[in-house]
């Protein structure tokens, strides 16, 4: 039994999955899809459109032969850890053979050079990227410009986000010595038709009064959570969570103790202006505040990091009766 493996969020990405898991399965020639995808919350510290469950049952009816969630203290990091967690999920199952990797209008040869490049990352790779970054470009855009300066052509992949994504999960298979093949799979032949791009866009623009309903909601949630305890043991969690990292928690309590309690809803935008002028973005401190309610400490996430992350699988099938479930269970 040929199993291959497709990692992704399936948001807000709006492709024709039917017609996807279908073209990976028959150009591996796989039995069966192994779908690896995020729970109630996203990487971008946001809730999921739908609950994992119903999620994992719309990909099952579009093909996914069984849905796997990524560790919700695996999705709360940055992209590079949780693209080593998924993939270190998939390697420790043993029997899955091939990962499908979408990518957007990439050269194949290009992208693969780009990956050996990003992951031996030279010195002199390095002390430009510092230099761009000091010079006050973000990380993403300093990626790009000087990755282009090695390998020409670059740039124009790198800008596009599923190409770095990509990129990761290749570098993660790398650093894991993985055994499973790559198949890259340029996403935008399964892309929507265009009225249903354009509904889709209308829909996301939308979706920012959504954002920040939610940052507002995280940061009453937050204050309510603060107002339980004294600063003392406020601060000793804020540090657990952080990792002992003490200026971020010196600026949470202290935007805390001006903002009102019955304004909560300010508490998320006047923390993200006060962080923002040390290159933390909205992403990052929406994921930070959620391991924070929801307990996520640092040191059991540096414990996870030793034993390769993922540390346990959850299926989000009822369905134990399965080929593929029976074989994951044999060989994992």
């Amino acid at each position: 039994m040929k199993l291959t493996a497709l990692i992704d969020e399936f948001e807000p990405i709006e492709i024709n999955r039917t017609k996807l898991f279908q073209h990976i399965k028959k150009k591996t020639e796989a039995d069966g899809l192994v779908v690896v995808t995020s729970g109630n919350f996203t990487q971008k510290g946001l809730l999921a459109s739908v609950s994992k469950y119903k999620k994992a049952e719309i990909l099952r009816e579009q093909g996914a032969d069984i849905v796997l969630e990524i560790p919700v203290y695996c999705t709360l990091t940055t992209f590079d850890t949780l693209a080593f967690a998924a993939v270190s999920m998939l390697e420790k199952l043993n029997c899955v053979d091939e990962l499908a990797i979408l990518c957007e209008d990439a050269d194949e040869k290009l992208l693969k050079d780009m990956i050996q490049f990003l992951f031996i990352e030279p010195r002199e790779y390095q002390q430009k990227i510092k230099l761009c970054m000091e010079n006050g470009k973000n990380f993403a855009t300093a990626c790009a410009e000087v990755t282009e300066e090695f390998i020409p052509g670059a740039k124009a992949i790198l800008e596009k986000q599923q190409n770095i994504h990509a990129i990761e999960y290749a570098k993660a298979m790398k650093r894991m010595y993985s055994n499973m093949k790559i198949r890259f799979v340029n996403m935008n032949e399964f892309i929507e038709r265009q009225d249903k791009i354009k509904e889709t866009s209308d829909k996301y623009a939308k979706g920012t009064d959504v954002i920040t309903r939610f940052e507002a909601r995280l940061g009453e949630q937050l204050m309510q959570m603060l107002a339980l305890h004294t600063e003392e043991q406020n601060t000793k969690y804020l540090n657990e969570i952080s990792g002992g990292y003490g200026p971020i928690t010196k600026q949470i309590l202290k935007v805390y103790n001006k903002c009102n309690i019955q304004n909560g809803n300010l508490f998320f935008e006047q923390l993200a202006n006060v962080i923002s002028n040390q290159n933390y973005s909205a992403e990052e401190l929406r994921r930070y505040l959620l391991k924070v309610l929801i307990g996520v400490r640092h040191v059991e996430i540096s414990i996870c990091g030793i034993y390769s992350y993922a540390l346990y699988v959850r299926a989000l099938d009822n369905n134990a009766e399965k080929d593929i479930y029976k074989r994951i269970k044999e060989y994992s």
